[in-house]
């Protein structure tokens, strides 16, 4: 049978938004619609999926998991429910949004409405608490070895004699995004930040590995995800930069001016008249050809004028 010969598969929700009650479950309705040759047998699986700036997670529903399931229509049948049972609970909390999603059906094809939105509206009385996030510093080098740590400040404001939770994580931004090898543990660092009654300030400490590799500036930025117990303020997001701190040391054949790092340098001017200076670590500096100007700077330095 083709396409055109096929029924035709949608849902609609019963009510766009139901309040989720403050125990037990509360029924959330969906309608699967079955329109064109109904004679056959069609079957559609459906899955729910959090949607919005609030997404709805496993949580808010019972057993809880995001639900799933399959539809049957016999010949015939037209219309089929699905009930998705929302968990009552009695935190206060914003509003939040799930939908459902129907796969492509056997027997059938999907309706331009195979998705259906619903909100779990909180019926909890009070004022939710705002989080933001600030960067300490919006860049900051990153050391020549071990970790630079980068400090961001999580603020709670409004009513918080609750506890709130906001779960964080790092993305690489810009032109030249930050990558899992810039950070300690060579992973985007990820994280959770818990407030007790009462407490309105957090740090999170990000730390940057460093390195002595010439390259360009770093972007990253952190990210709070959906909190409980408080709501998102419109700072969720801050930006900071990984600024390069190690010299250009590539020799010519011309006349150079090399510097080193804290670390253990190893310099090589090759020609031309070249200057170079170890500072701190134990060195080692070669002129090479031409008129040299060696200072070893701190630590136990070899140098060798050359030619």
């Amino acid at each position: 049978m083709s396409d055109q010969q096929l029924p035709v598969i949608n849902i609609s929700a019963t009510d766009t938004a139901e309040a989720e009650g403050n125990s037990g479950t509360t029924p959330f309705i969906f309608t699967v619609t079955r329109s064109g040759p109904t004679t056959g047998t069609s079957t559609v699986s459906y899955s729910i999926i959090g949607t919005g700036g609030n997404a709805a997670s496993a949580s808010d529903f019972s057993e809880n998991r995001l639900p799933s399931g399959t539809v049957e229509f016999a010949p015939g049948e037209t219309t089929k429910t699905i009930t998705i049972n929302v968990a009552g609970d009695t935190v206060l909390e914003t509003d939040e949004e799930f939908a459902v999603v129907l796969q492509p059906p056997t027997g059938a094809i999907r309706g331009t409405n195979y998705v259906a939105w619903s909100t779990i509206t909180n019926d909890e009385v009070g004022t939710l608490p705002v989080i933001n996030i600030s960067a300490t510093y919006t860049a900051e080098a990153e050391g020549n070895s071990g970790t630079t740590p980068f400090t961001f400040t999580v603020t709670r404001s409004g009513p918080t004699t609750g506890t709130s939770t906001v779960s964080y994580s790092i993305i690489g931004t810009g032109g030249n995004a930050a990558s899992a090898s810039d950070f300690s543990e060579n992973r985007l660092p990820s994280g959770t930040v818990e407030f007790a009654p009462g407490e309105t300030t957090k740090t999170i400490t990000i730390n940057v590995a460093g390195d002595t590799v010439l390259e360009t500036d770093e972007e990253f930025a952190v990210v709070l995800q959906p909190p409980t117990g408080a709501i998102r303020g419109t700072n969720y997001v801050a930006w900071s930069t990984i600024t390069n701190d190690d010299q250009d040391n590539q020799a010519t054949s011309g006349d150079d001016s090399l510097a080193g790092s804290a670390n253990n340098d190893s310099i090589d001017g090759l020609a031309g008249n070249d200057t170079i200076l170890g500072m701190a670590g134990n060195d080692t500096l070669a002129g090479g050809g031409g008129d040299d100007t060696l200072d070893g700077g701190l630590g136990a330095d070899s140098m060798a004028g050359g030619l």
